[in-house]
């Protein structure tokens, strides 16, 4: 029941245990880590040139008013003001122009990291479930739930603590995020009861 339990959590087969206990992934866990390259490709892609487009829009926004009323001043021979609304405009084209073209670069630089190329990671040892006490946004508390094994942990929901005992030896193998965030479980094993 236990070891069932764990596949069914972590959804891996015994198939995927020995691919993964050999230092290698099966098609199945290779395909899943394509698929969530592409989704994140997509998403970094889209945030990153919508995000610059929007920036590149804003920089466009504020000399509309301040070119006139540089023009403006110049026909009235006011050159200081003049020059202070163009250089305005200047500065605020280069600054958030500048942050919109950083954007979209992001976004097309985040779209070429490859995740169906990853390090199989092992962490092994004795099994340390941890509820950390957490304030949401609006005051409100959650239980946030991680599980500790060797110098790795993983976030996990409460469901583990009825499958994996405190103090237990296990094995998990996983690979890291793409973005350094955290890791993936591809699969967990039991090493003592």
């Amino acid at each position: 029941m236990e070891d069932q339990a764990l596949r069914d959590y972590f959804k891996f087969d015994e198939a995927d245990l020995a691919a993964n206990r050999n230092g290698g992934l099966t098609e199945k866990q290779k395909m899943k880590l394509v698929k969530d390259n592409k989704s994140s490709k997509t998403f970094g892609i889209g945030c990153g040139i919508g995000g610059g487009f929007f920036l590149i829009a804003i920089a466009s926004i504020f000399p509309i008013v301040f070119i006139p009323m540089g023009l403006s001043s110049l026909q009235e021979h006011e050159m200081d003001a003049a020059t202070s609304a163009f250089i305005a405009a200047a500065v605020w084209v280069l600054v958030w122009g500048g942050f919109g073209i950083v954007a979209i670069v992001w976004g097309i630089k985040s779209g070429t990291k490859d995740r169906s190329k990853v390090l199989l990671k092992k962490a092994a040892g004795p099994v340390n479930l941890v509820g950390i006490e957490r304030t949401g946004k609006h005051g409100h508390t959650y239980i946030d739930h991680e599980l500790h094994i060797g110098q790795e942990e993983f976030d996990v929901d409460e469901k583990v603590a009825g499958f994996m005992m405190q103090g237990d030896l296990y094995a998990v193998y996983y690979v890291e995020d793409m973005d350094g965030s955290g890791q993936q479980v591809l699969s967990v094993e039991h090493l003592s009861k």
